[in-house]
C-alpha cells in the first residue's frame, strides 16, 4: 500500500491543483488550494456520483452553503468521479437542483 501522509484538522496542506466542476457557472476549471487562502475550507468527501444516499446529504449541505460563505467559509465536495460525471449528475438528479457547491474530481 502507498504511503499516504495523514492530514490533521487545521494543519497546513501543500498547495495542490484541483479539477473542479462549478455548477453555478456550468464550467470545468482548475483551481489551486491556495486560492482558498484566508477562508475556512470545508472539504466534504462522498463515495460516488449517482449513489443512493449522497444526494440527500449534498442537498442539506447546499442549504447551509450561503450561511457558510457569510461566515468566511467555502465548501468543496470531492469524489473520485470525473468532472464530467459531476456535471451529468447535477443535470439529472432532481435533489441537486440549484446546487451551488464546487465539485472536485480526485481520480487518485
Amino acid at each position: 500500500m502507498e504511503n499516504i501522509p495523514t492530514v490533521h484538522l487545521e494543519e497546513y496542506i501543500n498547495d495542490i491543483v484541483l479539477d473542479i466542476y462549478d455548477p453555478k457557472s456550468d464550467n470545468v476549471t482548475r483551481k489551486s488550494l491556495g486560492e482558498f487562502a484566508g477562508k475556512f475550507l470545508i472539504v466534504f468527501f462522498y463515495p460516488a456520483d449517482f449513489t443512493f444516499v449522497c444526494p440527500t446529504e449534498l442537498k442539506d449541505l447546499n442549504k447551509a452553503y450561503e450561511e457558510i460563505k457569510d461566515s468566511n467559509g467555502e465548501v468543496v465536495v470531492v469524489s473520485t468521479d470525473t468532472v464530467f460525471s459531476h456535471k451529468r449528475w447535477i443535470e439529472t438528479e432532481k435533489l441537486l437542483e440549484n446546487f451551488k457547491i464546487q465539485m472536485v474530481s480526485d481520480r487518485k
